[in-house]
């Protein structure tokens, strides 16, 4: 098996609610601030450089969008490149980064992004509301 690194991280900051922004808007800006911080040391790696993708999302009802995956990977640049998509409960963030480990490990891949998302407060539906025992 190949030795395997993280070469850069992006995190965006944490909020309650992401009014102005989409599930997709954060995965993008998830990725530039990845990409950049792996070429901080002057590598030069772009979305073209990666050569699959593992995505983290456990629920689509909280992205109101079935395979939301799949809209991610063209938002980011990621067509026709492979994406895997992890979905196990509360363990979906460690499987992923597992996932994106066996990525590389295995030789599949030699640079594979491993990107979480979700945006929880999405899923409200006036519809719930109206049927609830609040009304």
């Amino acid at each position: 098996m190949k030795k395997v690194a993280i070469i850069g991280v992006g995190i965006t900051p944490f909020r309650a609610r992401y009014l102005d922004k989409t599930y997709f808007e954060l995965a993008y800006d998830a990725t530039k601030l990845a990409l950049e911080d792996a070429n901080k040391n002057g590598a030069e790696i772009t979305h073209n450089n990666l050569e699959s993708t593992v995505y983290g999302i456990y629920n689509e009802l909280f992205e109101r969008q079935f395979m939301p995956d799949i809209f991610i990977n063209s938002y980011i640049g990621m067509n026709n490149k492979p994406g895997t998509r992890i979905a196990s409960g509360g363990a979906t963030g460690g499987y992923t980064v597992r996932m994106a480990y066996s990525e590389v490990a295995s030789g599949l891949s030699d640079l594979c992004l491993c990107l979480g998302v979700e945006k929880c407060n999405d899923c409200y539906d006036e519809n719930l509301w109206y049927f609830s025992i609040y009304h």
